[in-house]
């Protein structure tokens, strides 16, 4: 085995105990301010897509028929039911992203800006390191290769990490 082989089922098994860790921090840091006071909100319009416009988004950095297919089924378990928008195939009108384990690098990793802003100016030095390394996660992080995966969960175990200590 080469590592440029597709990721195992190992690093799918623990990027999605991460990303369910993520979404829990992410949860607490953020859920009140995107529900309520969207800083996007404001120029973008309330019915705007927000975060997921692109409609191939949700498999950005995948190259694993395994995960694409567990990201299929999770969403289903979540009340998706096929339906397409504008935006990514797996947003759902009024409810939001049927994913939440199995989300792609790209968009586990978004934080909009002014979220970023709000973290940093709530938690000083160590919100401006998790936002740091949330940008960092989701714009070069990979699940391609048995190796671009092995980075990706070194990283998003920092960003975890992270964000424990915030919450």
């Amino acid at each position: 085995m080469s590592e440029y082989d597709a990721i195992t089922t190992e690093q799918i098994n623990i990027y999605v105990s991460l990303a369910s860790d993520l979404d829990k921090i992410l949860t607490k840091l953020t859920k009140s301010i995107c529900s309520n006071d969207c800083p996007r909100a404001e120029t973008e319009g309330k019915d705007s897509l927000r975060c997921c416009g692109s409609k191939f988004v949700y498999k950005s950095g995948i190259n694993s028929d395994e995960f694409l297919e567990r990201q299929m089924a999770e969403a289903f378990d979540h009340g998706w039911q096929g339906e397409t928008t504008d935006g990514c195939q797996y947003l759902i009108k009024n409810k939001g992203c049927s994913l939440k384990s199995y989300k792609s690098p790209l968009c586990l990793g978004f934080v909009c800006p002014g979220i970023m802003s709000i973290i940093q100016e709530q938690y000083g030095s160590k919100g401006l390191e998790f936002t740091e390394n949330m940008i960092e996660f989701g714009v070069v992080s990979d699940l391609s290769t048995k190796l671009e995966a092995s980075k990706t969960l070194e990283r998003l175990e920092t960003v975890v990490k992270i964000g424990y200590e915030l919450i």
